[in-house]
């Protein structure tokens, strides 16, 4: 069996009580539905019951009213999970066009917002299996397993605290049985981990599953450019899309309204995770340019890093305008010299993965106000992160530190004068201050 829910039934009065869930049947189903049909009818395949005391310790077998059934329970079961596997079985034939999500977040801020919107939309739409599973690394949060926390109070309280997620998504502490019956991956981690994950997952997923990618990063190939994308692609083969766009964890969280873009060349999968991520307050625009997409959302941060220099040096809104102008410029430039398969339009640039994403990273996200504690107290980035992030990763310096590699192997540093500045003051000890000469002799002033 597949995706399998547990959930606990209890005493009551000297009887026994049941879940209502249309997902879980708890119990009668023994006694009641064992035939297909019956089964089928009621929603429950991928399920099993728990018997056990609502008043005991995680469903231990206790109390007086079970007990009378116990001696039941080995052959029932039996029964009953071969009757649900073949309803399994006959729905996953039947129905193609129901499709099994997993995000893939390592518990951060966006991996639980993202988690929280695909689990209301695959609740409601009959298209998506209505369980979502959430691959969280497990750590311990105030003597409790942070798993255990998220399934049961339904609250990320250590990354997303005080909002509450669906209860059909499942918090899973082992990658592999979060991702293997996916038909859907969505992709919300590091950028800097994707290998080994990828490593990890390898063949052990479904091969016709849809990847799509959240991860702003690029990496370096043999080639040069080597997207996150294509990365996952690569090492898993399959399809991949990607969504990129000016969404502050926070803020989607709280259900403010923003915008964002996926990259899909196929326009019935683009359609379909339209379907996914889309609500009132999370309005999505598909466009066919994936790279470019993912190229926007990878750089942002870059020139996000320069804002946050900016801002900590004390410079004023002028100075940090001039920043996202010639970051944009650097960005567009970039694409055009290193996306090759398909066109590179101005459009996609005026699309929420482009300037809306820019303008909003530059002034509300963590690489600007990190940046900014860099410029004016002069600690490392490893202790701020500590300090600020609560031990999480910047994507910008790290991005900063591929794409010179890039740029360098291709020769044509000199063009990129704004990102070869933020490369340099992260990781090679140059003064911030001098931050303002890459801007006063960039080459869009020549």
């Amino acid at each position: 069996m597949q995706n399998v829910c547990v959930r606990h039934t209890g005493t009551q009065q000297g009887g026994l009580i049941r879940s209502d869930s249309e997902n879980v049947l708890v119990l009668d189903v023994f006694f009641e539905a064992l035939n297909y049909e019956t089964i089928e009818q009621r929603k429950a395949y991928e399920v099993a019951g728990l018997l056990g005391d609502i008043g005991g310790q995680m469903g231990l077998f206790i109390g007086a009213s079970i007990l009378t059934i116990l001696e039941l329970f080995d052959y029932l079961y039996e029964v009953m999970k071969y009757r649900l596997c073949r309803c399994s079985d006959k729905k996953h034939h039947n129905n193609n066009n129901t499709d099994h999500g997993t995000v893939l977040g390592l518990d951060d801020v966006k991996g639980s917002a993202i988690a929280k919107i695909v689990g209301t939309n695959a609740r409601n739409n009959p298209k998506f299996d209505s369980t979502v599973n959430m691959w969280v690394f497990e750590e311990t949060v105030n003597g409790r397993k942070l798993t255990e926390v998220i399934n049961t109070d339904h609250e990320n309280v250590k990354y997303l605290p005080g909002h509450k997620l669906p209860e059909n998504v499942v918090a899973v502490p082992d990658l592999l049985d979060a991702a293997k019956s996916a038909d859907i991956l969505l992709f919300v981690i590091p950028h800097q981990f994707i290998g080994r994950i990828c490593d990890t997952m390898k063949g052990k997923i479904k091969q016709d599953a849809l990847g799509m990618s959240l991860i702003k990063g690029v990496d370096e190939g043999p080639d040069g450019l080597k997207l996150i994308s294509e990365v996952i692609h690569e090492k898993l083969g399959i399809k991949m899309s990607v969504l990129m766009g000016a969404n502050i964890a926070n803020e989607v969280a709280d259900e403010k309204f923003c915008e964002t873009t996926i990259g899909c060349r196929d326009q019935t999968e683009g359609a379909l995770l339209k379907e996914l991520m889309q609500t009132d307050h999370f309005r999505v625009t598909v466009v066919q340019e994936a790279d470019v997409v993912e190229i926007c959302g990878a750089l942002k941060n870059i020139v996000a890093v320069g804002a946050g220099f900016c801002d900590g040096l004390g410079f004023g809104d002028n100075t940090k305008a001039a920043v996202i102008r010639l970051g944009l410029m650097e960005m567009i430039s970039f694409a055009r010299l290193f996306c090759t398969v398909g066109s590179v339009s101005s459009a996609t640039f005026l699309e929420s993965c482009g300037v809306a994403d820019l303008i909003t990273t530059c002034y509300g996200g963590r690489n600007r106000k990190v940046a900014e504690a860099f410029a004016k107290t002069g600690k490392s980035l490893e202790e701020l992160e500590k300090e600020m992030l609560n031990g999480q990763k910047l994507q910008g310096p790290a991005t900063a530190a591929e794409v010179h590699k890039i740029l360098k192997t291709k020769g044509v540093l000199d063009r990129f004068p704004l990102f070869n500045a933020v490369y340099e003051i992260c990781y090679e000890g140059r003064p911030v201050t001098e931050f303002i000469h890459c801007l006063q002799n960039h080459p869009e002033h020549q």
